[in-house]
């Protein structure tokens, strides 16, 4: 299953007041904007990945390395049962374990029995920008995995994760 996240734009931003946990409690409105999106693929065990090959072709494999930071970094779980590819062009800084992509399949293998998966994403969102695209890529995660693991979770229950 193929799918791009896109990324959400702030058109205000109201800070209200301080909270006891050192974070503050705002006020926002989010638009979504279709002009800067991600490619996310999940596949179940060993299914065949249209973007696999492609990722490999436009960044090289994970051992292949720019001056800096690879440009496409991989990692599998513990178990075997989570294995993450992503790619960017300005390169990847983070472990891909810890993507928000991976974090959301972990969230949903606490409550159910996960089949062994493969997340591929190609990151073209800015990271760290304020516009939501790990975000955006975390709750397209939780809802792709909905439908291909057939886990009937509405979404009220995926906006809970």
């Amino acid at each position: 299953m193929i799918t791009n996240p896109n990324v959400k734009i702030n058109l205000g931003l109201n800070v209200l007041r301080n909270r006891d946990d050192g974070f503050h409690d705002l006020e926002t409105l989010f638009v979504p904007y279709f002009g800067i999106r991600d490619t996310l693929e999940i596949v179940v065990g060993d299914d065949y990945s249209r973007t696999s090959a492609a990722l490999f072709g436009k960044y090289g494999t994970p051992d292949g390395y720019d001056d800096v930071t690879p440009m496409l970094v991989q990692g599998i779980s513990e178990d075997g049962k989570l294995m993450i590819t992503i790619a960017r062009k300005e390169g990847v800084d983070w472990d891909p374990l810890k993507d928000l992509t991976a974090k959301a399949y972990h969230i949903l293998s606490e409550d159910f029995d996960l089949p062994p998966v493969k997340i591929f994403l190609e990151k073209t969102s800015p990271v760290g920008a304020g516009l939501g695209g790990g975000s955006a890529d975390a709750a397209f995660a939780l809802k792709m995995l909905n439908d291909l693991c057939t886990l009937g979770l509405s979404e009220q229950k995926l906006a809970e994760y």
